[in-house]
C-alpha cells in the first residue's frame, strides 16, 4: 500500500493534448479545485454497491473509517488525488494502492475476447474492469471499512463497504456527467423497465439500428417465475444498465437475426 506520490514507481502522466472547447458536449477540468468540487458531490452519494454512474459514491464515509484506493496505471492521478482528498476531508485514513496494467497502448480488435474470455480460474486473470480478488482479500485482511475500487461488472459480497471507481480520465470526470442527477437516471430507467416488466411478458422484442442489425427474442413467461437475477419489478441495482432479457443460462432462448455492428468494452467498435 502506497499513497499517489510515494515510491511506487507512478509517474504522472503529462498534460493530455488540447481538446476543442465543448468536445463530446462536456467541459474537461483543468483546475485542481475544479476536480476536488466534483469529487467532493461523490461523497453525497448513498452507498449502494452498485456499477453504473449516477449510483456510485461514497457517502457513506464517517471519520475514523481506514479506506483503501486500489487503481491502476490507466487512471489520471490528479483524479484520484482528488478523490482521496475528499475522502480524507471527511475524516477518512485513505491508503492508495496502484497496480501495474501493462504497456500503454491502442485497442485492437481482440482485446475484447482477451479481457473477456479465460482458459484458466478467473481468480487467476481477472477481467480488467472488474475488480482484483487478491486486492479484494487484501482490504479483508488488513480490516478496511471502505475499498475503491473497480470500474465495471458486478460488486463482490463483502464484510466491507466497497464501491467502485469508474471516473479513469479528466473526460469521464466532469460536472455533467459526475453530477448528473441520479433521480433522473432512477426515473428513466423505471419508466423503460416498467414497460418490458408489465407489458412483455409472452411478447417478443425487435432490436434495429441503421447499420442493418436486426435479431428479435422472445420474453418467455417463464423469466418472471422469480429466479432470474435482475428480473424485478423495480431493478434499482440495474439502474443505467437495464437488461433487455435475464442473463444465462436460458433454456428457452430463441433469438434470431443479425448484427451489423456493435461497441464493446475494450475493443474498437464493429465495424
Amino acid at each position: 500500500m502506497c499513497d499517489e506520490r510515494s515510491e511506487s514507481g507512478i509517474v504522472p502522466s503529462a498534460e493530455p493534448p488540447e481538446r476543442a472547447s465543448g468536445a463530446l458536449g462536456v467541459a474537461e477540468l483543468t483546475d485542481e479545485l475544479e476536480l476536488l468540487e466534483v469529487a467532493r458531490h461523490l461523497m453525497e452519494i448513498p452507498e449502494q454497491r452498485s456499477a453504473h454512474l449516477g449510483s456510485i459514491g461514497y457517502g457513506g464515509t464517517r471519520p475514523g473509517d481506514k479506506v483503501l484506493v486500489a487503481v491502476d496505471r490507466a487512471y489520471d492521478p490528479e483524479i484520484v488525488s482528488a478523490i482521496v482528498k475528499a475522502l480524507r476531508e471527511r475524516g477518512a485514513v485513505v491508503d492508495v494502492m496502484w497496480k501495474d496494467s501493462g504497456t500503454d497502448r491502442r485497442f485492437d480488435e481482440e482485446d475484447e475476447l482477451e479481457v473477456a474470455i479465460r482458459y484458466e480460474p478467473w481468480r487467476n486473470r481477472p477481467r480488467r474492469w472488474e475488480g482484483d480478488p487478491k486486492i479484494e482479500e487484501m482490504a479483508a485482511r488488513e480490516g478496511y471499512d471502505l475499498l475503491v475500487h473497480g470500474r465495471g461488472g458486478p460488486t463482490g459480497s463483502t464484510n466491507f463497504r466497497y464501491e467502485q471507481f469508474p471516473w479513469m480520465s479528466r473526460d469521464h470526470f466532469t460536472r455533467e456527467i459526475v453530477t448528473y442527477p441520479s433521480e433522473i437516471i432512477a426515473l428513466s430507467s423505471q419508466i423503460t423497465w416498467d414497460a418490458i416488466w408489465w407489458k412483455g411478458r409472452g411478447g417478443r422484442v425487435r432490436l434495429t439500428d441503421l447499420e442493418g442489425t436486426d435479431i428479435s427474442y422472445s420474453l418467455n413467461e417463464t423469466y418472471w417465475d422469480g429466479s432470474h437475477h435482475g428480473w424485478i419489478a423495480e431493478p434499482k441495482r440495474w439502474y443505467g444498465h437495464l437488461f433487455g432479457h435475464p442473463t444465462p443460462p436460458l433454456p428457452y432462448a430463441d433469438a434470431s437475426g443479425t448484427v451489423k455492428g456493435t461497441t464493446s468494452h475494450f475493443s474498437r467498435a464493429f465495424p
